[in-house]
């Protein structure tokens, strides 16, 4: 409860600051609205990438699920928990909580997996993001850099991460022999090795099944194509100067990244002043002002998850999702 205090305490600071200072401009929103279709094909591309998003949990559930999953009992699902991964930061994840209704559509998984799924489920979309980020960056490397010196520094810190998110799809494919070394080396790390052992052989699951990890990281990459697509589309009337949907591709998915950070809730404020300093590498103003509007967006559609949570019959307390998270993780169901 402290720390979820503090984050949004921190949140509200940044955004203080940020409103004080005249860097954060919420009539923008007016704007939007009177701006045409841009905010409903804003709003269609983050349903898509929600809709994607849940589409390849469950694929990834299905690496060890009993029989085949219903996408449409996953897709309400995972809507829940962006909705009290929203209205309940720091209290609770969502992601904690989806795993109950997982849970009684197939007893047969353990609560390792299924945290690992979630784990699994964020890394493929970080590295769906990166290899996007990657690819489009060097396809438009000379048109970004004559937008500013700056912007360089920028693209090459996006190729290292692709090359980081290259070597871990890699190392899911390790050999057999190899991955046992690591784990024997890992067991003998006092108190947390068989735990950490096991952690790691819940992943190597995916090592084992190609199509899979794959097919997770195709859809990640459409994810975020849409997702990118979708900020584009809510923000590019605003940008004052012609920025291309390619050139965007170039510095959106860095300010991505640090919303992702659990420092503040849904990345307020955090994304708010990044976006400020993204936005002004390429000559843009208003940076926290353009996010506001993605964010605000993002928002809305996340808080539309308590509709599934009202009409799915069976619903699960918060107490259930926190007794479930501190559990003994490695007892198999």
């Amino acid at each position: 409860m402290i720390a979820a205090s503090f984050k949004i305490f921190f949140a509200v600071g940044i955004l203080f600051w940020l409103v004080s200072s005249g860097k954060l401009d919420f009539k923008l929103m007016n704007d939007l609205l009177n701006s045409g279709s841009n905010l409903s094909w804003g709003l269609f591309f983050i349903l898509l990438s929600i809709t994607l998003t849940s589409l390849r949990w469950k694929f990834i559930l299905e690496v060890k699920a009993s029989r085949k999953l219903s996408f449409k009992k996953i897709f309400p699902i995972n809507w829940i928990g962006l909705f009290f991964s929203t209205f309940l930061p720091g209290v609770v994840t969502g992601d904690v909580l989806k795993l109950l209704y997982v849970k009684d559509i197939d007893k047969k998984f353990s609560k390792t997996f299924l945290l690992t799924s979630v784990v699994m489920d964020r890394v493929f979309g970080l590295c769906g993001l990166l290899f996007l980020t990657g690819v489009i960056s060097a396809y438009n490397y000379q048109s970004l850099i004559a937008k500013s010196a700056d912007v360089k520094i920028l693209l090459h810190t996006n190729f290292l991460l692709f090359a980081g998110s290259c070597f871990f799809i890699t190392c899911l494919f390790l050999p057999k022999k190899l991955q046992e070394v690591v784990l024997n080396l890992i067991k003998f790390v006092p108190v947390l090795g068989e735990k950490v052992a096991n952690t790691f052989e819940q992943v190597w699951l995916f090592g084992k099944n190609k199509k899979t990890t794959l097919t997770c990281l195709g859809l990640s990459i459409f994810t975020q194509f849409f997702n990118i697509l979708g900020f584009w589309m809510l923000t590019s009337p605003f940008y004052g100067k012609e920025i291309t949907l390619g050139q965007a591709y170039g510095f959106i998915p860095i300010g991505l990244l640090a919303t992702a950070i659990p420092i503040a809730p849904a990345g307020a404020g955090v994304g708010h002043a990044v976006f400020d300093k993204l936005f002004a590498l390429v000559g843009v103003s208003g940076g926290a002002s353009l996010f506001n509007l993605y964010f605000l967006s993002m928002l809305m559609m996340n808080l539309l998850g308590v509709i599934p949570y009202l009409l799915i019959g069976k619903k699960h307390s918060v107490k259930e999702a926190e007794s479930f998270e501190h559990s003994e993780a490695t007892k198999e169901a």
